[in-house]
């Protein structure tokens, strides 16, 4: 217990500052998706202004750590956040298609650049007996703090300036525990290595897949959720507490499916997690959406769909030597940003032509599109050649360079 205290108490202004602006990037989600459907913007519209923050995640997770690295932490956290917050008020001062694509784009690379900044800080101040904890205490605060986001959404006209501001504010309120903190910041440096795609793809094709599909299933609730809700009649408030159940409910499984995982071979869970993933997106699209029961639908789908990415992440560790674990997740991160700007554009259009019930069935789709491949995988090679690393539950949003460090020498292992 000693042992864990001494780094949770060097990184709790980290936990204080990334608390307070997953609340404001919470909230800001929610209202350009909102907003979005008020406008009368098109599914398809709406669904590009959705993929637009994945756009910019996906290169800003792979710059970022060169830039902390010649800058430092606390900079490139301060900078990144205040760009952030002028984002956010520029989102009602002009709202067209065109410049909130824009935006999108440059908050999610904003993101990325703090995910990263707070990912590295705690592998700095970790070791790796405590590693994985300090990681679940992370993901408890990323993902409690969006969900309790949602209460926010009711408070103001989401056709206002004033949302957006309060979202402002709080990424400009979240530099304030970092940059008046006593604590040094932790010197950390980054070298820069070849991304190993086609490796990971040979090598590791189930956890790959994982990947693309968890992103595919993952930016659709983020980028249309909000949308969706407004657009079959939910409330303010109902939307926010659909939203919200999604976040609440990918923490409750994230411990015993990683239990699982690690007793049982990974592939199996993948396998076994898509498929009632899938039959729960089919039960989700069958059931009235303004019923009351929806909300407790989302949080049992999101506790079963969730936690697939830090098993796909798990699954690669199996098999990934020490010396490319950074580079492989960030391949892995390359695999669910292609996937996460490809689900919200594609569900879109269909949404579009078909009509919002289309949300669910897509989610349910690209969960099934797993399952064949999964049993081909399993069938070609039934039994790992290298013994498990324990599970560690890991943020799929995040730059995931901190989940992926951990001890080994051994090389790449046959194709799985």
């Amino acid at each position: 217990m000693l042992a864990t205290a001494a780094p949770v108490r060097s990184a709790r202004t980290l936990f204080m500052s990334m608390s307070i602006v997953m609340v404001g990037l919470g909230l800001a989600m929610s209202l350009t998706g909102v907003r979005s459907s008020l406008e009368g913007f098109s599914a398809t519209q709406i669904g590009l202004i959705g993929a637009g923050y994945y756009m910019g995640l996906l290169p800003g997770s792979l710059m970022a750590p060169q830039i902390v690295g010649r800058v430092g932490h606390v900079r490139v956290y301060a900078g990144l956040a205040s760009v952030a917050a002028a984002v956010l008020l520029a989102f009602p001062a002009m709202v067209t298609v065109g410049l909130w694509v824009a935006l999108r784009i440059l908050l999610g690379f904003c993101m990325a650049g703090i995910y990263v900044t707070a990912e590295s800080w705690l592998n700095a101040v970790s070791t790796n007996e405590i590693r994985g904890r300090m990681l679940a205490l992370y993901l408890l605060i990323v993902n409690l703090s969006v969900g309790g986001s949602q209460l926010l959404l009711p408070i103001a006209d989401p056709r206002t300036v004033a949302p957006f501001a309060i979202a402002a504010v709080l990424f400009s309120l979240s530099v304030v525990p970092l940059t008046l903190s006593v604590a040094p910041a932790p010197s950390h440096t980054f070298e820069k290595q070849a991304i190993p795609i086609r490796q990971i793809v040979q090598t590791v094709p189930v956890g790959a897949a994982t990947a693309v599909v968890n992103g595919l299933v993952n930016g659709i609730l983020a980028a249309i959720g909000a949308a969706y809700a407004t657009s079959v009649g939910m409330s303010l408030a109902a939307t926010g507490t659909f939203v919200g159940a999604a976040f609440v409910g990918g923490l409750i499984l994230q411990f015993p499916l990683g239990w699982i995982s690690d007793r049982f071979p990974r592939r199996k869970v993948i396998l076994a997690t898509t498929s009632v993933a899938g039959a729960l997106a089919v039960v989700a699209a069958l059931v009235d959406p303004l019923s009351r029961v929806m909300p407790m639908v989302m949080l049992v789908y999101a506790a079963v769909a969730f936690p697939m990415y830090s098993i796909g992440i798990s699954h690669v560790q199996d098999q990934v030597p020490k010396e490319l674990l950074i580079p492989a997740s960030a391949a892995l991160l390359a695999f669910y940003g292609a996937g996460s700007i490809t689900g919200p554009l594609v569900a879109s259009v269909i949404i579009q032509a078909t009509g919002p019930s289309a949300f669910w069935w897509t989610i349910a789709v690209s969960h099934f599109l797993l399952v064949p491949y999964a049993v081909y995988r399993l069938i070609r090679r039934t039994v790992m050649p290298r013994p498990q690393r324990p599970s560690v539950p890991v943020p799929a949003e995040a730059g995931s360079y901190f989940g992926l460090l951990v001890e080994d020498t051994s090389p790449f292992a046959d194709p799985d």
